[in-house]
């Protein structure tokens, strides 16, 4: 008689088709004005990026609010927007394509996210549990307000990947992804204090650890360091 497998299938890919389906809907056809037509982080992205085509770029010759990768990926975004529309103000067509390529780009490090905390679920507890995870991250409306609003996803993707390594004891990949959430934004370094927590007594460890994590800090930097 074969045997016959108990565990329940994983729910993981139903529930990030519909995370994403979501997202795209409202990036697609939601006004970008924010909450109550506020002045969301979007406004702010686009008119940095814009000092671009005046010669203006963060940490070449203009200071910037967030860290390197949070710096250029509206650069990015403004960049390949341009080559699409022609870039006008805030009530342009292009600040319109702007703002949704810039979105998209968000939301693939939100849908990261929503994977690795199924995947951490999944590790500390069950399968059944990191599908319940997922779904409640899913169906919180925060994120979703972020998700036109700001650009917390980024660090926080690089915040869950640094745990998730962590927990498949992978110490220099977690360290990696601590370094880079940390060139997206400084609260990421708080990490540190649980992994110290629990790499103790291996003092070796602890130093390796928090070494790679501030030479992928400094590689970040390193480049905007040598131009001045």
């Amino acid at each position: 008689m074969e045997k016959v497998d108990s565990t329940p299938a994983s729910q993981l890919r139903t529930i990030l088709s519909l995370f994403i389906v979501l997202r795209l809907v409202l990036l697609i056809f939601y006004s970008p004005k924010g909450l109550f037509s506020a002045f969301t982080d979007y406004y702010f992205y686009f008119q940095t990026a814009q000092l671009s085509e005046q010669g203006y770029y963060p940490f070449v010759n203009m200071w910037y609010e967030y860290p390197p990768v949070l710096a250029y990926l509206p650069q990015a975004a403004y960049w390949l927007a341009d080559r699409i529309l022609p870039m006008g103000d805030i009530y342009s067509f292009g600040f319109q394509l702007y703002y949704r390529i810039l979105g998209i780009i968000f939301l693939a490090f939100e849908a990261g996210a929503l994977v690795l905390i199924h995947r951490i679920v999944g590790r500390a507890w069950s399968a059944a549990q990191a599908d319940w995870a997922a779904w409640v991250y899913a169906l919180l409306g925060l994120p979703l307000l972020f998700s036109t609003y700001a650009h917390q996803a980024v660090p926080m993707f690089f915040w869950l990947l640094a745990v998730e390594r962590f927990l498949a004891v992978q110490w220099s990949g977690s360290a990696i992804a601590l370094g880079l959430g940390i060139a997206s934004k400084f609260t990421p370094a708080i990490l540190l204090a649980p992994v110290v927590k629990f790499l103790w007594p291996d003092k070796r460890r602890i130093l390796r650890y928090s070494l790679v994590a501030l030479l992928t800090v400094a590689a970040v930097y390193l480049p905007f360091v040598l131009l001045g």
